[in-house]
């Protein structure tokens, strides 16, 4: 990999669009942008050969919102699945990803470990047949099991409703949690009680759930 540091033309930059995020907040982008114009760019992004953001997509946005021409750029030469592990841990690391980005990136990360193709998404997560992929996903992304755990189950809960306004941004996926942990009789009750959005935090749902 050639690591060398080099001044790239910002408009010829483009961004990925197989990116893990699907959401930027646009208001972090302005501040990071003010930023910018005070300190400018610190760490370089990362492109390929064909100037494609690998990481930094938020940093050359907002670089571009201060009127920056250039960008202290890293040409890297990685292959496809590199690419979006490199993508997902800075996310990750960054908080720069909703729960649901997470946990849709973190399931297609779960496909490149060792073995893979010999197990089940929905192998069971603890006990003797637990998917030892996790082990080997929490190494290369410096995350507890328990946080890769907790957010794959978010896409093993729920209804197509209740994960379609949750995919949208409109509802944070802790909704999903509290789904989770509600009793398989209540749960319709307390989905169509989530979509009316009658729920001021997925904390209130999650206490109703532990209490019926």
């Amino acid at each position: 990999k050639n690591m060398e540091i080099i001044e790239i033309e910002i408009d010829k930059i483009k961004a990925d669009p197989a990116q893990p995020r699907t959401v930027i907040d646009e208001s972090d982008l302005k501040e990071m942008a003010k930023s910018i114009v005070t300190a400018g760019i610190i760490n370089p992004i990362e492109v390929d050969k064909d100037l494609v953001i690998i990481t930094g997509e938020r940093r050359w946005r907002a670089s571009k919102i201060a009127g920056l021409k250039k960008i202290r750029t890293i040409v890297l030469d990685i292959g496809k699945d590199e690419r979006f592990m490199r993508q997902v841990i800075e996310n990750i690391h960054n908080d720069t990803m909703n729960d649901w980005d997470t946990a849709n990136a973190l399931k297609k990360l779960l496909s490149f470990a060792p073995g893979a193709k010999d197990r089940s998404f929905h192998t069971p997560l603890t006990g003797p047949t637990a998917d030892k992929g996790i082990t080997w996903l929490s190494k290369k992304t410096g995350k507890s099991r328990a946080y890769i755990e907790e957010r794959l189950d978010y896409l093993k809960n729920a209804s197509k409703s209740v994960k379609k306004v949750i995919e949208s941004g409109e509802l944070p996926a802790t909704f999903l949690r509290a789904v989770k942990r509600t009793p398989e009789k209540y749960k319709k009750d307390i989905e169509e009680k989530i979509l009316k959005k009658e729920f001021a935090s997925a904390d209130d749902t999650t206490n109703l759930a532990a209490a019926l």
